[in-house]
């Protein structure tokens, strides 16, 4: 595929050709040493991500759901490339990337990261001003004049007055930082965010405020973004698709409005429950699917489906048999048991 070459810093710019996925994720999989013995060989691993496939489109938004500990964080660091892969690979726009410096370096110009904390993800000891403009130093883009005036730009952009640029992060509330954070990401002018639980550090009025936000600049920007949460309500609301992630594996991936107003898998039954009804006086305890059962260990998972000793509909096949991802006729992706025969047709991969 032809490309252009940055002479600012030799690196490879985006490739022309955009029309398929910005970002493609194909078997990926991580594992973490969590023991080991006497001579510091490695005893034990523990599955964070278990052979995952992502797609995210232009413009799209991808959202990523699961309690903690289901992989969720691990896999969008992974996109990343903040960790890396045990096994798989992943493009960019086209391009699969490697390790190598160069190929880093053109990563960081086409994918940013919004963190949780927006407090621990900016420098205390540097001014706004210096945090913004960082990016656009490491990608050699525009003179000192220019990057000023870009970044007193971005903190407009992302609705914050240009005097704050000459600030430290301890003077900001926790809204206004996560803006910064935001407007940090957006220096380079990425075609890709991934924002991992952008708003969960954040009291209800402000998180509502991030949310909007980073649905106008997506609107303005054509941004495809994947969008990390534990709150079900979040993703449902910014995302075009949704990935319900469980134990490392995604469980069920499909248009966000039919996973979300008709879940297949039963842990995506439990998780849309749980989501607050708008109606006061809606009864939720009806539908409510309280799960009990322990987490598996995710050091030493059991045989069969990874969900059985949560799942209200556990069947003997589940305790010995791994279900397979299952496409179904809506053109949605379910690893269940319980979805099989004339319903799907079984098919490789899992996201």
């Amino acid at each position: 595929m032809a490309s252009d070459v940055d002479t600012r810093t030799g690196t490879d710019l985006a490739p022309a050709d955009t029309t398929g996925p910005v970002l493609t994720g194909s078997g990926l999989a991580k594992q973490f040493p969590v023991a080991r013995n006497l001579l510091g060989r490695v005893t034990q691993w523990l599955t964070a991500v278990d052979h995952v496939d992502i797609e995210l489109g232009a413009g799209e938004t991808l959202g990523i759901v699961g309690e903690s500990g289901s992989g969720k964080t691990t896999l969008g660091r992974m996109l990343a490339h903040l960790v890396e892969a045990d096994a798989g690979t992943i493009s960019v726009l086209g391009r699969e990337v490697g390790a190598s410096k160069r190929d880093q370096q053109w990563l960081r110009r086409n994918i940013q990261m919004i963190f949780q904390d927006p407090f621990s993800s900016l420098d205390p000891t540097k001014a706004i001003r210096y945090t913004v403009r960082e990016p656009l130093v490491v990608q050699s883009i525009g003179d000192r004049t220019d990057r000023d005036k870009r970044v007193d730009e971005l903190l407009e952009q992302v609705g914050l007055p240009k005097a704050f640029a000459d600030r430290y992060p301890e003077e900001l509330s926790g809204g206004q930082r996560q803006r910064v954070s935001i407007a940090r990401a957006l220096a380079a002018d990425p075609p890709i965010l991934i924002a991992d639980e952008p708003t969960s550090a954040l009291d209800l009025s402000t998180r509502s405020e991030i949310i909007n936000l980073l649905l106008q600049l997506q609107e303005e920007r054509s941004l495809a973004m994947v969008v990390i949460s534990h709150d079900f309500a979040t993703i449902r609301h910014m995302s075009h698709r949704i990935a319900v992630m469980y134990m490392g594996r995604v469980v069920e991936h499909g248009d966000a409005e039919q996973v979300a107003n008709a879940p297949m898998h039963p842990y995506t039954t439990a998780l849309m429950s749980a989501v607050p009804g708008i109606d006061p006086e809606e009864n939720r305890l009806e539908t409510r699917v309280v799960l009990s059962g322990a987490h598996p260990n995710p050091a030493d998972l059991p045989p069969g489906c990874r969900f059985q000793a949560r799942c209200p509909e556990v069947m003997a096949i589940c305790k010995t048999t791994a279900p397979e991802p299952q496409l179904v006729p809506d053109g949605r992706w379910v690893e269940c048991h319980l979805v099989t025969g004339e319903l799907a047709a079984a098919a490789p991969g899992s996201g």
